[in-house]
């Protein structure tokens, strides 16, 4: 028997008819009224913007192989939710589905140009061609000016996607400030230059409103200051944001470059809200640190989630290399709540003085809860007692209960590994017998590995003893590993970013 609820019933919205319409500015002739590639409009700047509606789709013609764009130009239009204006590649047509490219070039070194404003929302950018980057934007650079000039710029938008696109030697491919919705994937960002890769400061929302997934980042490290510029250099972030962001399957490396970039100090994460998850991305090499949380505008920073990702450098940048750190620049931090570093694989981190997880700085003595450092492997990392894989610094607001340690690896080739807690220095050794009785010092063995080796395979052999099968079940956060495999593959979680599986008739590789 049907039972029906009588009250309000809340519809999704329905997808309107689409109109499709056309730019291309190598078109020769036609009536320019964007209705058909014979009639295409001729630039940007011509399309009427008043007879694009919500569902529609501009398609912008890359030619037979690729076409090339200077202008500047601006959406006109906001899409509707379920309804967006899709600015695409024809895919289907082999005479238009080439590159097209954005090329700023001619603006040199000092360009203050915004490449493409979107101040409207609901509207989709894709490059896809097949699984292709079709969609190019070049040559946007400023080397006395970290905060311009822009690839893709909105303020206070919601719904904006940025898919399939690739940046090369931009300072400031896209920028989103305060947005909600705000997606940014599959792109490639390569030679970053100025402040950010990606920038959705001021992102707002709860667990998963804004995401930035399945892009190849490439930011610029360089400390010569050219003429005409004052103070230290150093090189942009990756990644900014706020609140309800989520971050990942990212291949993120900083590069050291003879280019001139920016003022900013090179963190690949810089965030700064709550409802933050961080997983299954890939980080090598460090120009400050890997995950910055800076508490100036957050006293209450809370759940924040870092894992299945794996840490390494290959060459060195910064010689106090961080991989994680929590801290105040400003205000003092009166609670720390759900914050959770788990199943990660940290590598090669053995300097001086780099603190590689670090919560400090508070500017006062807050309370915490439920932060968790569970199931990760520390291999080479925090060989000194100044630059320890942990430093947690003390407060009269910590108890007993606020921070819960086990399952992990710590382990060195050569030394002992640190951890600084509360005002106190111990042994990796003195560390476990006091706080994580499931903990070991013992050898991972993974698939590849030499010290900073730029092909290491941090998955575990089948014959690892020191983290197969040796972690608690984290299942009430996350299920799956760093490649998807489903956790557990044997009768225990493994330790580190990554499960073993054995291929087989039941395996989820076949």
């Amino acid at each position: 028997m049907a039972v029906f609820s009588i009250g309000a019933v809340v519809c999704a919205p329905r997808a309107q008819a689409s109109t499709p319409w056309y730019v291309d500015n190598a078109i020769q002739g036609g009536a320019n009224n964007g209705t058909s590639w014979a009639n295409a409009w001729s630039s940007f700047a011509a399309i009427n913007w008043s007879g694009v509606k919500p569902g529609d789709v501009i398609y912008v013609s890359g030619g037979t192989k690729s076409q090339t764009y200077t202008e500047s130009w601006t959406v006109g239009a906001s899409g509707t939710a379920g309804n967006p204006i899709t600015i695409a590649i024809d895919a289907a047509d082999p005479n238009h589905n080439g590159t097209a490219i954005f090329d700023y070039n001619a603006d040199g070194d000092t360009s203050t140009r915004t490449g493409i404003l979107v101040d409207q929302s609901y509207i989709t950018f894709t490059g896809n061609v097949n699984g292709k980057r079709h969609f190019q934007l070049n040559n946007l650079r400023n080397i006395l000016d970290r905060t311009a000039p822009i690839g893709i710029y909105g303020w206070s938008t919601t719904g904006v996607i940025v898919d399939h696109f690739t940046f090369i030697n931009d300072n400031n491919p896209v920028r989103l400030d305060l947005p909600q919705g705000a997606i940014v994937r599959f792109c490639n960002l390569q030679g970053v230059r100025g402040d950010a890769a990606i920038a959705l400061n001021g992102s707002s929302g709860p667990w998963n409103s804004n995401s930035v997934y399945s892009n190849t980042i490439q930011v610029l490290q360089n400390s010569a200051v050219p003429s005409g510029g004052s103070g230290a250099y150093g090189g942009p972030d990756g990644i900014q944001g706020g609140s309800g962001l989520s971050i990942y399957k990212n291949k993120i490396t900083e590069s050291k470059t003879s280019l001139y970039t920016s003022t900013q100090h090179p963190d690949m994460m810089q965030i700064t809200g709550d409802y933050v998850k961080v997983y299954n991305n890939d980080f090598t090499n460090v120009g400050d640190s890997v995950f910055d949380h800076d508490c100036y505008a957050d006293p209450t920073p809370h759940d924040i989630w870092i894992y299945n990702n794996t840490f390494r450098i290959v060459t060195t940048i910064d010689i106090y290399p961080e991989y994680f750190r929590l801290y105040t620049s400003g205000g003092a931090v009166t609670s720390l709540k759900n914050i959770k570093i788990m199943n990660n694989t940290f590598i090669d981190n053995d300097y001086s003085f780099g603190r590689v997880i670090r919560f400090d700085s508070f500017n006062g003595n807050p309370t915490a809860s439920g932060i968790e450092i569970k199931n990760n492997i520390w291999y080479n990392v925090g060989n000194n007692a100044p630059g320890p894989a942990i430093w947690i610094d003390n407060s009269t607001g910590f108890t007993s209960s606020s921070f819960a340690f086990d399952y992990n690896v710590y382990y060195q080739s050569s030394g002992t590994t640190y951890i600084q807690f509360r005002g106190t220095s111990y042994t990796s050794a003195t560390w476990i017998a006091a706080n994580e009785p499931h903990t070991t010092t013992a050898q991972p063995l993974f698939v590849a590995y030499t010290p900073n080796g730029p092909n290491n395979d941090m998955h575990l052999q089948t014959g690892d003893t020191a983290a197969r099968d040796k972690a608690t079940s984290l299942a009430q956060y996350f299920t799956r590993d760093h490649d998807g495999v489903m956790r557990p593959q044997g009768p225990a979680w493994d330790i580190g970013a990554f499960e073993v599986v054995v291929p087989g008739p039941d395996s989820p590789l076949q």
